[in-house]
């Protein structure tokens, strides 16, 4: 069912201002297509995430709204407002995906839930490697550098190109097993997407061209 109407919260507002103006059409085109049909379009790189952090928060948003028994004002009653027409109407009546009361946490919650979905994508891709246990700050910080350029698609594809290298697990002269912190650093998540570790790799070309001759590999 359509929205009649969703509001930004001003969490967002420094993360839409960076953007050009192509990706914040580009937002404003998957926002407005959400809205309107329901369905989940696909973006890329940051334009991806904050669609989808966005999107989450005016879900989340419109349900407090829905259970604290707060209607969306139509389009027309607004109007009718601005022009000094009004009916009695209630002041705490908010616009569907506006907060009812401050919520400073919304967005970390939502970023943390996307960073959750990467690593449960590795748990479940690559059951060769030693699972990650816990979301530190300097995952979230490798996540969320990586998420502006990729997108959750490519994690997938990441972590299955991981899994079906001998090399990375383990096959190589010093039995090194690769692991996630790794696989998503800046360098390496580009080797494994472009297919350094691939099985029809020599190792030789792997070290060379994979971990630039470091065979230990994790001090990269």
């Amino acid at each position: 069912m359509a929205r009649k109407s969703f509001s930004i919260h001003s969490d967002f507002y420094d993360e839409l201002l960076n953007l050009d103006d192509k990706q914040f059409s580009e937002l404003l085109r998957l926002l407005i297509i959400w809205a309107k049909d329901d369905i989940t379009p696909q973006g890329n790189g940051v334009i991806n995430m904050l669609f989808r952090l966005m999107t989450a928060q005016i879900v989340r948003i419109s349900e407090v709204n829905r259970q604290n028994g707060l209607k969306p004002k139509s389009a027309k009653s607004e109007l009718s407002e601005l022009s000094g027409e009004s009916e009695e109407s209630e002041l705490s009546e908010l616009s569907e995906g506006s907060l009812p009361f401050p919520n400073p946490k919304a967005k970390t919650d939502s970023t943390k839930e996307v960073y959750t979905e990467i690593i449960n994508l590795f748990n479940s891709i690559c059951v060769s490697f030693a699972k990650v246990q816990r979301l530190s700050d300097s995952r979230q910080r490798e996540i969320k550098a990586r998420l502006k350029s990729y997108s959750l698609d490519d994690f997938k594809t990441l972590f299955t190109l991981a899994e079906s290298s001998d090399f990375l697990k383990g096959k190589n002269d010093r039995n090194w097993i690769a692991t996630f912190d790794f696989i998503i650093t800046d360098k390496n998540m580009a080797r494994v997407l472009d297919g350094n570790f691939n099985n029809n790799k020599p190792h030789e070309y792997q070290y060379a061209n994979g971990m630039s001759g470091d065979k230990d590999g994790d001090s990269l």
